[in-house]
């Protein structure tokens, strides 16, 4: 998509003001997830409409009708993408920011905070990953269109202001100190490495890593990871409730 665009993100569908029929909107659904996926493998350029209204087995017509066109298909997708991962990260941003005032900067308490996150995230990340969305999403970090800016307000921003703030109770410092900030953004690294490029160490210990008994193993191992970073005690991945 060219970075030079308008970044109008409101203007991506001429068919909002329609009232589509079950078997319109069955179209569209299956447009974007279609759309999901193959953006995400070879980007905005590689994709032709035709072809995605191919994998959707829809009409090539259908896509100018709900999205106006492949631009408004593709920031379609990304606000799809960015209400998903909402959904899952603003509860997030709020059970942390209850949970740190209730800590009053208890180390074990804040430990037990992050490991909560960190567990939430690879079960997030996880699911993003085998529906197509990781693709887009990391396709979007490395080279930002127009549809980061959903994907930003959305998603990376409170996510960030969550690790943020875990990260300056657990520094002494305010959420919004580049430090905390900074080193906030680095925890996402405790899960992205076991989630998006799990094939590594799957290879080297010649095992899944995400399933049965060994996800157990591979949660100790980044709730330790993030929790040593900021030297806070790592609580045992067992105890935790669920959230």
């Amino acid at each position: 998509m060219d970075q030079t665009a308008s970044r109008n993100t409101g203007s991506d569908a001429v068919s909002e003001g329609h009232a589509p029929s079950a078997r319109g909107e069955e179209t569209r659904q299956r447009l974007l997830a279609a759309a999901l996926r193959v953006f995400g493998r070879d980007g905005y350029d590689g994709v032709s409409t035709r072809r995605i209204a191919h994998a959707a087995d829809a009409n090539v017509a259908a896509i100018a009708y709900h999205f106006g066109g492949k631009r408004g298909l593709y920031l379609a997708v990304a606000r799809s993408v960015a209400e998903r991962n909402a959904a899952f990260v603003r509860p997030m941003e709020a059970r942390v920011a209850h949970t740190l005032a209730e800590a009053g900067g208890d180390r074990a308490a804040l430990g037990r905070i992050l490991a909560r996150v960190v567990l939430g995230l690879m079960t997030g990340l996880g699911s993003a990953r085998e529906d197509g969305r990781a693709l887009f999403i990391l396709r979007e970090l490395m080279m930002p269109s127009e549809a980061f800016d959903l994907l930003h307000e959305a998603f990376f921003l409170p996510l960030n202001r969550a690790l943020a703030a875990i990260a300056g109770a657990a520094l002494d410092l305010p959420a919004e100190h580049p430090t905390a900030v900074m080193r906030g953004h680095l925890l996402i690294g405790s899960v992205m490495p076991l989630i998006a490029a799990r094939e590594v160490v799957e290879r080297r210990l010649d095992r899944t890593i995400l399933t049965g008994e060994a996800w157990h193993d591979t949660a100790t191992a980044a709730v330790a990871s993030a929790c040593a970073s900021l030297g806070l005690p790592a609580p045992d991945v067992s105890s935790l409730a669920e959230g």
